[in-house]
């Protein structure tokens, strides 16, 4: 997969997991959401700036 898919991807999951942390979680599941969140949000940066 190309760098440009692999964010498209990651996007897709993104929102994926915000919806689901829309949804009634627990906090616990809420905070692990939010580290896969971080997760996502540092490799789409990453591919960015080998991008540029």
């Amino acid at each position: 997969m190309g760098l440009l898919g692999r964010v498209v991807f990651l996007k897709r999951l993104r929102d994926e997991l915000f919806e689901k942390r829309k949804q009634g979680v627990t906090d616990l599941q809420i905070d692990e959401i939010d580290k896969q969140i971080r997760k996502i949000n540092i490799e789409i940066q990453n591919i960015r700036k080998m991008m540029e």
